[in-house]
Order: C-alpha cells, then sequence, then structure tokens
C-alpha cells in the first residue's frame, strides 16, 4: 500500500474549488465558504489558498482574525486596504502530530476606510482524520451452519 501526500489547494478556478462554494459578502467575495482538511497524515503539512476579492466600488479595509487552536496557521498580510478589483491572498496551513478531528474558523472582517458599515465573514476550518473505508460484498455466505441448512445473507448497498 503507497503512501499519499496532499497538497490541498483552493483557487477559484483549481479543481479542489468545485467542491467548495464561493463565499460572497457585500463588499467583498472569498473563493472558499469553509476549509475541510481531509484523511490527514499525522506530521504532513497541508496548505489552502485563500483570497479575498475585493467585489466594491470603494477601497476596502480587510482585517483577519485568525483561527485559534495552533494545529491551524494562517499566513497574510494583515489590517490592509485593498483597492477595488484587487486580491488580498493568505495561506491557511494546517499540520498535527495526532489523529483527531479539529475545528476552528477564522474570520474575515470588512469594513471602510472610513469606518461605516462593517461586515464579518466567519469561515469554518475543519480537519478531518482517516476514517476507516470498509467494502463488503453484496452477499456473505456463511456455509453450512448446521444439519442441512444453509445461511446466505444479502446486504442493502444505498
Amino acid at each position: 500500500m503507497g503512501c499519499c501526500i496532499r497538497f490541498l489547494v483552493a483557487f477559484v478556478s483549481g479543481p479542489s474549488a468545485s467542491r467548495r462554494s464561493m463565499l460572497q459578502g457585500k463588499d467583498v467575495s472569498v473563493n472558499i465558504s469553509d476549509a475541510v482538511f481531509e484523511s490527514f497524515e499525522t506530521g504532513v503539512r497541508y496548505v489552502i489558498a485563500v483570497v479575498i476579492r475585493n467585489t466594491s466600488l470603494r477601497g476596502q479595509r480587510i482585517r483577519i482574525v485568525p483561527p485559534r487552536l495552533p494545529v491551524f496557521n494562517l499566513e497574510v498580510q494583515n489590517d490592509v486596504e485593498i483597492a477595488p478589483g484587487l486580491d488580498l491572498h493568505a495561506e491557511l496551513s494546517f499540520l498535527s502530530s495526532e489523529y483527531k478531528d479539529f475545528e476552528d474558523q477564522f474570520i474575515v472582517s470588512i469594513g471602510r476606510t472610513s469606518g461605516q458599515g462593517d461586515e464579518q465573514l466567519t469561515i469554518p476550518v475543519r480537519a478531518l482524520q482517516p476514517a476507516a473505508d470498509l467494502r463488503f460484498p453484496t452477499e456473505l455466505d456463511f456455509g453450512a451452519s448446521s444439519l442441512h441448512s444453509h445461511l446466505l445473507l444479502s446486504l442493502p448497498c444505498p
């Protein structure tokens, strides 16, 4: 059985983005609505690219509150003003030394430079440990169980 190391990158046009919908606020859009690191391996760093775009006609001040758990790290130039149509790029990474599920969030706070009309977008962040993948045939034959009887069990498949 081979080892697989995954480097997750979710861009708007990338293959990972098809599963994750875009989050649209009043003045900005974010290329992911949630961040999920699935079936991770311990000791491997996983990364999701986060792109925040100013979709308004005015400059917007963007502040990001990072996840609280130390297994998640958000690398971003924080508390910056973004001109209309421009992007702010961030990298959300995950690295754990133990197998367990993790849940957190990061918050994108958007406000005009005048301080009016602050908006907040909350993006859930999860890391899910590998789950067992059990596969059975649709029928199991247990053979003869008592004198002249035969047991056949059919399992319904979804």
